[in-house]
């Protein structure tokens, strides 16, 4: 029953908004800290009054018995009087409701009438000439008819809900107009919702604080999301383009070869057709496969790893493939040049940048490492190079260049390029293309 209760309570208090629970919490706050001022400043201004009261009270005894200041009756809310040895009052008066006739020499005494009222009474012996020896002189300050001290706190208790209304609407002002971001994060993510618009922003004023800094990490948020769906749509366009020409050329000889092939020559050359374009699909697929990869890795293992020796290594690997173009290979390799790095991603990007050269020179690939500030890799062909307009397309997956650049035999994917400038990054490093002289194109990687 209880935690039904408990629900009941509850589920009402999460339903409205944010700027109505912050306003409900810090308005009940300042309600419970006025009401402490308040309720200290009548227990403080009582005990205020009380010390005060005293002091008169032994000043003006002790004027009057000395014989310094002229008697009056009542000075300064002190009621004064003159008694004799016998306790007969002489001169002055005591207030209506006050029956104390014992004298209690040198200390403040209390006393209550009927009607409750506080009496303070201090009695001390005369030791003048103006007022003769042997007397008493008794001073008597009511308490309760001491208002003074109560005025702050009246003034407070009946300003304190005026004031609290005040603070009340000028904080929702202020918390409203403060979580104005986050109310438009929340329409913006619904209309995103909805209409799965990714280009929608949150618009958002000059401001420093957290949630300023919020409604942009969100827009951030909203332009990597967009960004990111943009290229998996092109993505995705790109490849159904690249497989749907393969896919087309084996479906077509398969039904060539099925129905029209009448000699083993012509079956013959329909399966090497079928073969090329199965190698080049397995291939793009491969590649599709390993550049998906590397976008989902944020971090990679490395290792120390000697980069001289490497690339030393590849090149052997492709010295046949240059002596069967007839290519002159430059290598400018300076010697045991390490670096912190994931050998297998390098030793693809070596690889890619080599075939690429391989691809394109016509009479010779270069071939240079050095270590200056950063370590700085060059790979230079001869061949007829890439255009301004096409340099900054060439990074883009299944981006091919211009005919010119590609021979009948490249059966590339167009990925190769997209998959080295990605390991390159995830090794802190950067690459770019530059004309090669006197003509050529030379990749230039800065790691």
């Amino acid at each position: 029953m209880l935690n039904k209760i408990k629900k009941l309570s509850i589920f009402p208090f999460r339903k409205v908004s944010l700027t109505f629970k912050i306003t409900l919490w810090y308005t009940t706050f300042i309600v419970l800290l006025i009401g402490s001022l308040i309720v200290g400043t009548f227990l403080v201004s009582d005990s205020v009054v009380e010390k005060n009261s005293e002091k008169k009270l032994i000043e003006e005894v002790a004027e009057i018995s000395s014989g310094s200041d002229k008697f009056t009756p009542y000075e300064d809310g002190v009621a004064l009087s003159v008694y004799d040895k016998d306790g007969n009052l002489v001169a002055g008066s005591v207030p209506r409701n006050f029956k104390v006739n014992d004298f209690s020499l040198g200390v403040i005494s209390e006393y209550k009438d009927v009607n409750h009222n506080k009496y303070l009474y201090y009695d001390s012996e005369t030791s003048s000439a103006r007022l003769g020896n042997g007397k008493y002189v008794r001073g008597v300050v009511q308490i309760t008819n001491n208002i003074n001290g109560w005025i702050l706190p009246l003034i407070m208790s009946i300003g304190s809900p005026f004031v609290i209304l005040v603070i009340m609407y000028g904080g929702y002002l202020i918390i409203r107009s403060s979580l104005k971001p986050v109310r438009d994060m929340t329409e913006t993510a619904d209309t995103i919702a909805k209409s799965n618009d990714l280009s929608k922003r949150i618009t958002i004023e000059d401001g420093t604080d957290e949630v300023h800094k919020l409604g942009k990490v969100f827009n951030e948020m909203l332009e990597t999301l967009e960004n990111s769906s943009k290229r998996e749509r092109q993505f995705s366009s790109d490849v159904s383009h690249e497989l749907r020409t393969p896919i087309s050329v084996i479906m077509a000889e398969s039904e060539y070869g099925a129905k029209y092939t009448d000699s083993v020559e012509d079956a013959k050359e329909s399966f090497d057709v079928i073969e090329r374009q199965s190698k080049r699909m397995t291939s793009m697929i491969n590649q599709i496969l390993e550049l998906a990869r590397l976008d989902s890795r944020l971090e990679i293992p490395k290792e120390e790893i000697n980069l001289s020796e490497r690339i030393k290594y590849t090149i052997e690997d492709y010295k046949i493939l240059f002596d069967n173009k007839n290519l002159k290979l430059i290598i400018n390799i300076e010697e045991n040049i390490t670096v912190y790095a994931n050998e297998a991603l390098i030793m693809r990007m070596i690889d890619n940048l080599l075939s690429n050269a391989l691809k394109y020179a016509e009479t010779e690939v270069a071939v240079c490492l050095a270590k200056r500030n950063r370590i700085i890799l060059e790979v230079a062909d001869d061949g007829i190079g890439i255009s301004d307009a096409e340099k900054k397309h060439i990074w883009n997956r299944f981006y091919k260049v211009d005919k010119s650049r590609t021979t009948t035999e490249d059966n590339s994917s167009g990925l190769g390029l997209s998959i080295t400038k990605k390991i390159v990054e995830l090794h802190d490093g950067k690459i770019a293309v530059l004309d090669n002289n006197p003509k050529g194109t030379r990749f230039v990687v800065n790691l």
